[in-house]
């Protein structure tokens, strides 16, 4: 038996990310995976299966009663090496996914890249920044549940008293969203509902209301009822600000997601997304008017619903998880 162990960074239910699919996929492999959550949850049990061989663990207390086996460590911000000192020493194995480029993580990007056996890397921009330090870094995009968000889901509730037709953001709404589009677009096209499924991270954003009224911000929802919001929209938007740090190191979970549905995707050209334009299943858009034509246009009409949905299914995390196998495995045996 080997244990994974995933230090507190991220709550196991809320928006679903990278680390839940590729730990989720590790327990199914037959991993025991301990997901510690980020903050304590009072009336929680302390420790409650998630998924078979997925433990989340309210209580740091009961790790050592959990591990079984020989141990790993999967990170996913090079902070958790300075919070928790003692993971590199416990560590049979220490897997370090580079997958953001936050202003805060930068300091100590460096040593996580240096003291990883294993060191993933979510886009182009980070895996070549990985390579200068470690040249046997793995490059291992994002990816989808690609039947989850390709199947008839039903449509929410909320979004059925929302004006048709929908233009789609799904995610926090953060630094990396270019919030001040979304705005813009909103008031060039009132004749659109913009809609806006995820947590406000961005104090701006929230700052700005009253906000247009053909702007719908519904908030958090459950990850299993994404696939129904996206489903029921016309269009969905990648906002993100060009030039940002962030922005331009990402590769978004949620453009995967996108595809999988079918739908017109309209995006700001940031790296992880031009090639997708230059295939056509992507409408790229510079700024503000742009945007605007490029959401007019996909709403006007679109046949390239087979086509995003292909290049979608070739991206499925359980073909992302078979990529990052290989490497834990090798490491661990070494």
């Amino acid at each position: 038996m080997r244990t994974i162990l995933y230090p507190p960074t991220a709550p196991w239910e809320w928006m679903r990310q990278r680390p839940h699919h590729l730990l989720a996929r590790a327990a199914r492999s037959g991993y025991r995976v301990l997901w510690v959550e980020d903050q304590p949850k009072p009336g929680r049990p302390a420790v409650r299966e998630a998924e078979p061989n997925l433990l989340v663990v309210n209580d740091a207390a009961a790790l050592p009663g959990l591990i079984q086996g020989e141990l790993g460590v999967y990170i996913s911000s090079p902070l958790s090496l300075v919070q928790l000192p003692g993971l590199t020493t416990a560590a049979r194995c220490l897997v370090f996914d580079y997958i953001d480029r936050f202003p805060q993580w930068e300091p100590h990007v460096e040593r996580a890249l240096r003291t990883a056996q294993v060191v993933l890397a979510s886009s182009d921009e980070l895996w070549r920044r990985a390579l200068a330090s470690r040249r046997d870094a793995h490059l291992v995009p994002n990816g989808v549940e690609y039947r989850r968000f390709s199947e008839p889901a039903p449509e929410p509730f909320d979004l059925s008293l929302v004006p048709r037709p929908v233009a789609m953001y799904t995610g926090a709404v953060g630094d990396w969203v270019d919030s001040e589009l979304l705005l813009a677009l909103a008031e060039a096209l009132p004749e659109v509902s913009f809609v806006v499924v995820g947590p406000h991270l961005n104090a701006s954003f929230l700052d700005r209301f009253p906000w247009p009224a053909n702007l719908w911000c519904l908030g958090h929802r459950p990850y299993e009822e994404i696939p129904g919001y996206l489903q029921a929209g016309s269009v969905l938007l990648l906002p993100f600000p060009r030039g940002d740090a962030i922005s331009e190191a990402t590769n978004p979970c949620k453009l995967w997601e996108y595809l999988a549905t079918g739908r017109p995707v309209v995006a700001t050209p940031i790296p992880e997304v031009r090639s997708l334009g230059e295939l056509g299943v992507v409408r790229l858009a510079r700024d503000a008017d742009s945007f605007v034509a490029a959401v007019q246009a996909a709403l006007a009409g679109d046949d390239r619903v087979e086509q995003r949905r292909a290049v979608a299914r070739d991206n499925d995390w359980d073909r992302r998880w078979e990529v990052v196998r290989q490497p834990l495995e090798e490491a661990w045996s070494a």
